[in-house]
């Protein structure tokens, strides 16, 4: 009931006398969310209906939405979590952040010290908003630090660019930077992180979560405590992974320039990132704000062979997602990644967050959600050749 669905469908009651409303929006299969394209590459963790199943709705509200024979299941209960156990370690933001009612996008940060008992494998992770209707989206960081780095007073929350204080404290990242265990995530629709097969990130004992939220705009004050999942492996990790951010001043060339998108255009931009060590790529994660309109990735291998990674050919801010593969693609050294991202700055964007159109900033400082991204990150782990 607080969630951000506009109603919800938990018992028969629910579901049957919406199955008008159900057999429409299956059929043209705008439901279940699933915005990357399967014929171009399939997904383990993909939210599709088949055509049987579509079908079978169909004729479920033809016939009168019956409830069917037998006793109907308890309704299952919905928690904080998605995930289906019980996490390992909650990592809760230290304090409470009030968002001020003025109409203007928050951007804070926490760093959450941590030390276990031993090192543990990641096996998962889930971000768990506190105030759903606030939390545009949020950046995860893990880093390991040594026994010399002092840990008390930097648990934030700290607002970016606020004040010379402030900024100091953004500047301890750096400290960590070289020392990157894993990053993740959330946006809406984005479902938890889980590695299977004894493949995650090492964590040593001793780490801290950055942890970045941007709040939505608002006339009136609202508060948010969110906080972590963490899930880990109960035997040794056997395949560790990484990620990598790639896009813009991310270590790829990108063509044209991605600085400003004019308005009453629709630019298409073409990043190109050379993959220099052998490579097992786990999953991707595209990401993009309200102008996206198309997103494509692939990759070429040495020897010339085209490999499809992702194609979304309708883009949509509000079903973004972390996309597994079905089994881990292998890239040698010398091949190269493709993004290809388009933008659609006009007025026949109904997700333009101006009308009449203006010149859309690209990856500003403080990344609000009238700029504009493009970057994906991929999960992988190193080949020995």
């Amino acid at each position: 009931d607080e969630g951000s669905a506009p109603f919800k469908l938990v018992d028969y009651r629910d579901v049957s006398k919406r199955s008008r409303f159900i057999a429409s929006v299956t059929e043209s299969r705008y439901m279940p969310p699933w915005i990357a394209d399967p014929e171009y590459k399939h997904f383990a963790n993909e939210r599709l209906l088949s055509e049987s199943e579509i079908e079978l709705l169909a004729r479920w509200h033809e016939q009168g939405a019956p409830e069917g024979d037998g006793t109907s299941p308890e309704p299952p209960q919905f928690g904080e979590a998605l995930s289906p156990r019980e996490p390992d370690l909650v990592l809760k933001m230290p304090t409470e952040f009030t968002i001020a009612g003025d109409n203007v996008e928050y951007f804070i940060t926490y760093l959450v010290f941590v030390e276990l008992d031993e090192p543990k494998g990641l096996s998962g992770l889930e971000f768990i908003p506190d105030n759903r209707r606030m939390v545009h989206h949020v950046n995860l960081g893990f880093y390991a630090i040594d026994e010399t780095v002092e840990t008390d007073g930097f648990n934030g929350p700290f607002v970016f660019n606020e004040s010379e204080h402030e900024q100091q404290l953004a500047a301890r990242y750096e400290e960590f930077a070289s020392n990157a265990l894993y990053v993740d995530g959330w946006v809406p629709g984005k479902s938890p992180t889980h590695f299977t097969d004894r493949m995650g990130a090492k964590f040593p004992k001793r780490f801290v979560m950055t942890c970045q939220l941007h709040y939505a705009p608002t006339p009136v004050e609202e508060r948010d405590q969110s906080s972590v999942y963490l899930f880990f492996h109960d035997e040794p990790i056997v395949t560790e992974l990484r990620a990598i951010a790639i896009g813009p001043r991310k270590g790829g060339t990108t063509r044209p320039p991605f600085e400003v998108i004019a308005p009453d255009t629709t630019p298409t931009y073409d990043v190109t990132f050379a993959v220099d060590q052998s490579v097992a790529l786990v999953g991707i994660a595209p990401h993009m704000h309200l102008i996206g309109k198309t997103f494509r990735a692939w990759a070429t291998r040495p020897d010339g062979t085209e490999v499809p990674l992702i194609s979304i050919p309708e883009w949509d801010f509000s079903w973004q997602e972390n996309y597994s593969f079905d089994r881990p693609i292998a890239l040698r050294r010398g091949s190269t990644i493709f993004l290809q991202a388009q933008y659609d700055n006009t007025a026949n964007n109904p997700s333009n967050p101006f009308h009449p159109p203006r010149p859309i900033l690209c990856e500003g400082d403080r990344m609000q959600t009238d700029n504009e991204m493009l970057v994906m990150t991929a999960v992988y782990f190193p080949l020995p050749f």
